[in-house]
């Protein structure tokens, strides 16, 4: 079975609730602009979350609950990098003696849960839910109730909120408080405070960070609180820019110690998407087509494979959502296919191909 959607219309929360009910078996696939998550379920519990945003990263979770220290990730990334045999994170924890198989399971599993909670506080999105079986792992966590997962969402959501009231958008820059660097700290305020510099916004000390979002924002808020940390300026909301360093690297050739367990790849950067082709194979009713909002219509129109998405979708990014969410969908549907160059020269060298073929 295969459906897509818009998150509008069936909400994250609903979503699960529904795959639990039904004991649905396969991936849902949610996606925001280039950011995706896939949600493996098997019989209706979640078994695990996969994510292209590095701060969702396994090895970035457990620095920013302070699991493991920053050397011994890079010695189990670096065993992963080297290894023949296709060694997880998780694994590679295990054989250096830095985690045991119950804590990597247990870890595995408050990092799927904060994951897949994050993805309640988007304020737009489109799903596709596949038919991909979660394959075995040989370290399996626990499969999650998402009942429970539901309740804890919705608390955290709220809290979010009130937070928002103080600190409304990740642009926001904040400095050294009076009570700096402070005490009676729990590890992920340690994390904060060890890699806090002057001038960095929010979004750039969550990069920093690691971790899901909502508990780190919510322990930014008892910094504040305990005045460990202020409010420098409230500065403007900040494009999504991340600075690499090794253990990003790392991070990213590894790439999440589960990614390579599932059939489908996560999506291309929004840089390599760019540069890709749209092709109509059913552009659907007219009439259909002149009901969408104006930005959606006029980059529809761009879809003729003679222009780069670049040059077609819009800078503007709420705008820019809504176009990459009504692509997602039609792609979903099979409706539109994306190519790396234009269509005429796609089909001259097919015709090519074939025309060699023939002479063989």
């Amino acid at each position: 079975m295969q459906m897509s959607g818009l998150l509008k219309a069936f909400p994250p929360a609903d979503l699960l609730q529904w795959a639990h009910n039904d004991r649905i078996t396969g991936t849902l696939a949610v996606r925001r602009s280039s950011r995706e998550k896939r949600i493996l379920l098997r019989d209706g519990g979640i078994v695990g979350c996969l994510s292209n945003e590095r701060f969702d990263f396994y090895g970035q979770f457990l620095l920013a609950r302070g699991y493991v220290k920053e050397h011994e990730l890079l010695m189990a990334l670096s065993a992963c990098d080297e290894s023949d045999s296709g060694l997880r994170l998780g694994e590679a924890l295990v054989d250096l003696e830095i985690l045991d198989r119950d804590e990597v399971a247990r870890t595995l599993r408050e990092q799927t849960e904060q994951a897949i909670i994050d993805i309640f506080l988007w304020p737009r999105g489109v799903f596709f839910l596949l038919d991909d079986v979660p394959p075995d792992a040989k370290i399996e966590i626990e499969p999650i109730d998402p009942i429970g997962l539901l309740l804890e969402g919705v608390r955290q959501i709220d809290e979010v909120g009130r937070i928002r009231a103080r600190l409304p958008h990740d642009g926001v820059v904040l400095k050294r408080g009076s009570a700096w660097p402070g005490d009676d700290l729990n590890q992920l305020g340690h994390r904060i405070t060890g890699v806090f510099q002057p001038d960095l916004t929010l979004l750039e000390l969550h990069e920093a960070t690691g971790g899901g979002y909502s508990q780190f924002l919510a322990e930014v808020d008892v910094l504040i609180q305990k005045k460990v940390v202020a409010i420098d300026r409230m500065g403007e909301p900040a494009p999504d820019t991340v600075t690499l360093s090794l253990l990003d690297i790392m991070l990213d050739r590894i790439q999440d110690e589960r990614r390579a367990t599932i059939g489908t790849s996560v999506p291309m950067p929004m840089a390599a998407l760019g540069q890709m082709y749209g092709v109509w194979l059913d552009h659907g009713d007219e009439a259909a087509l002149r009901e969408v909002p104006h930005p959606v219509r006029d980059f529809a129109s761009g879809l003729d494979g003679s222009q780069r998405l670049a040059a077609i979708l819009t800078a503007e990014p709420e705008a820019r959502d809504a176009q990459l969410e009504w692509l997602w969908l039609r792609i979903g549907s099979r409706r539109l296919v994306l190519l790396p160059y234009e269509a005429d020269e796609v089909v001259r060298e097919a015709l090519a191909r074939a025309g060699n073929s023939g002479r063989d």
